[in-house]
């Protein structure tokens, strides 16, 4: 069972931008993060594709951020081999502890992106979570799955046209409500994009349960506190009442 300490997550809605421009000092990486906090970024906020050997210096980039905080790395497009992946790479201590591929490519990825083909669950210090890539959570299995394997908060980097924010935040309180979880759905500030993320949590009132909703609207850097609090039992007869079959590959990481 989670512990009750509550954690605190800072998400950024970064602008897309060049490797260069994030790299010479987007984020003040030694004075802006609550230490041992959790940092998201969004989907794809770097513009080109990226390969780890040859951009070292953007991964270390990252590795220097994770040594006060874990750090969900948004997602980036990856070249690897003959392979192109949407790639959210996970960061904890100052070392790269795993990464999701993003499972369903959206519309005109899908001629370009490998799908993912496991889900990752990630533990560590008292957290359990998970980290779908955009569409991803649009479809139920991700966050069945992962529910089932333990987590209780998912992060999800995206990327969403503003003129779908409606649909988007209904998803978002879909998959919270139905898992008995958090969801934290971070995007970007790019004007295509405006921002307007959302964080929802859920907990119990009444014998019933009920979510709370934080919206990020406009601000570039907004920090949100995540506790399973009271929902500790709804989350376990939910999935005791629930008599859906799901499956999909997964791969539990602890770090």
């Amino acid at each position: 069972m989670e512990s009750l300490k509550n954690v605190d997550i800072t998400g950024y809605q970064l602008e897309i931008m060049k490797k260069e421009q994030f790299i010479e000092g987007s984020i003040d990486i030694s004075g802006e993060f609550i230490k041992n906090s959790i940092v998201v970024f969004p989907e794809r906020f770097i513009i080109d594709p990226v390969d780890e050997q040859r951009d070292s210096d953007l991964f270390e980039t990252f590795r220097e951020i994770s040594r006060r905080v874990t750090l969900i790395a948004g997602s980036l497009i990856v070249r690897e081999r003959e392979s192109l992946y949407n790639r959210s790479y996970v960061y904890h201590k100052g070392r790269m502890v795993g990464y999701q591929d993003k499972i369903v490519p959206f519309n005109r990825e899908k001629s370009r992106i490998t799908p993912g083909r496991v889900i990752k669950v990630f533990s560590g210090e008292d957290l359990t979570f998970s980290v779908p890539v955009c569409y991803d959570l649009d479809f139920p299995f991700f966050s069945k799955i992962s529910s089932l394997n333990g987590v209780r908060i998912i992060f999800n980097p995206s990327l969403i046209r503003r003129d779908f924010h409606e649909e988007w935040h209904q998803y978002m309180v879909t998959r919270a409500l139905e898992n008995r979880i958090a969801v934290l759905s971070l995007n970007s500030l790019t004007e295509q994009f405006n921002g307007d993320s959302v964080f929802v949590q859920t907990y119990v009132e009444d014998d019933g349960v009920r979510i709370k909703k934080t919206n990020f609207g406009k601000e570039r850097r907004k920090s949100v506190s995540f506790s399973t609090g009271n929902i500790n039992d709804k989350f376990t007869q939910r999935h005791e009442e629930d008599p859906g079959i799901y499956s999909f590959p997964v791969k539990k990481i602890n770090y």
